[in-house]
């Protein structure tokens, strides 16, 4: 699964879309095991906590990517996937 995501800070993303990117991955996990989750995108500041916590993500982006800021982020569950 691939996914992109742009969290604009003006809009506020509402609690059931997040809800429903989470339920989107979490649909995977448990239909297709051991399937790659990819998520790439622009976050700003989007809390992401849970998803990295819970689903066990990793995120390969370490250095600012907008100013000082690290707002583009990549997200994957395979640690071998890092060279995508």
């Amino acid at each position: 699964m691939i996914c992109t995501l742009l969290h604009v800070p003006i809009i506020l993303l509402s609690q059931s879309t997040l809800t429903e990117f989470i339920n989107c991955i979490e649909s995977v996990i448990f239909s297709y095991p051991g399937s790659t989750i990819v998520i790439v995108g622009d976050f700003n500041q989007l809390d992401m906590s849970r998803l990295i916590t819970d689903y066990h993500l990793l995120q390969y982006v370490a250095t600012a990517t907008h100013n000082l800021n690290l707002t583009d982020k990549m997200f994957v569950n395979q640690p071998h996937v890092s060279g995508l």
